[in-house]
C-alpha cells in the first residue's frame, strides 16, 4: 500500500485574527472610540483567556427562558455578568469586562448573540444589558481556539520584549530570567 496525499477541496475559512484582535470592524468602528477600543483590547488580553473558558462551559447547554432553541444552535442564554468568571481581579475589571463582552465579542467577533434587543439609553449615555441574555454560536467554537492563541502570542511577545529590554539595561541573564518568571507570575494572578 502506498501513502496518499489527502485532498479536499473546499475553502479553508480564515480571518486575521491578530487584526480582528486589534481594529475595530465595521460594527463598532463608529460606536467605539479609539481609546476605548485600546482599554478594552488591554482588558481582554489580560482575561480574555478566561472569558473564553466560561463561553465553552455554556456551550454544552442550550436554550433560556426567552428562546428554549430547540434545534441546539447556540449556548445556554445568560445575562452578560453571568459570562465573567469569578475572581477578583474580574470583579474589579467587571464594568470593562462587560464591554469587552458586548462590543467585542458580541458586536465585533460575533461570537455572542443577544436573545433579545438591548435597551440603549441616548439621555444617559447607556446600553442597559440588565435584561439581555446573550449566547454563543455553538458553529463558531472552533473560533476561540483562535482567539485563544492569539492571546498565548501577545503575552509571550510582551515577556519576549520586556525581557530584552531587561537585558540591554543589565546585560544579566540572572535579571532576564527573574523578569521573564515574574511576567509569568503576573499573569497567573490575574485569574485569582
Amino acid at each position: 500500500m502506498s501513502f496518499k496525499r489527502v485532498f479536499e477541496a473546499n475553502q479553508f475559512r480564515s480571518r486575521g485574527y491578530v487584526g480582528t484582535l486589534f481594529r475595530r470592524g465595521e460594527r463598532t468602528k463608529d460606536v467605539v472610540p479609539l481609546w476605548a477600543w485600546i482599554r478594552m483590547t488591554v482588558v481582554e488580553l489580560l482575561v480574555g483567556d478566561e472569558l473564553l473558558e466560561s463561553l465553552v462551559t455554556t456551550a454544552s447547554d442550550s436554550g433560556c427562558p426567552e428562546d428554549p432553541d430547540v434545534k441546539g444552535k447556540f449556548g445556554r442564554g445568560q445575562h452578560l455578568s453571568h459570562h465573567i468568571p469569578y475572581g477578583l481581579v474580574n470583579k474589579l475589571l467587571r464594568p470593562r469586562l462587560l464591554e469587552v463582552l458586548y462590543y467585542k465579542y458580541h458586536l465585533q467577533y460575533l461570537l455572542l448573540d443577544s436573545v433579545a434587543p438591548v435597551a440603549e439609553s441616548r439621555t444617559e449615555n447607556i446600553i442597559d444589558v440588565t435584561r439581555t441574555r446573550f449566547r454563543l454560536h455553538k458553529d463558531l467554537l472552533g473560533e476561540l481556539i483562535a482567539f485563544r492563541r492569539v492571546y498565548v502570542v501577545c503575552w509571550t511577545c510582551f515577556n519576549l520584549l520586556v525581557d530584552a529590554v531587561v537585558f540591554l539595561v543589565w546585560q544579566e541573564f540572572e535579571a532576564v530570567v527573574l523578569s521573564a518568571l515574574s511576567i509569568e507570575a503576573i499573569r497567573r494572578m490575574l485569574k485569582l
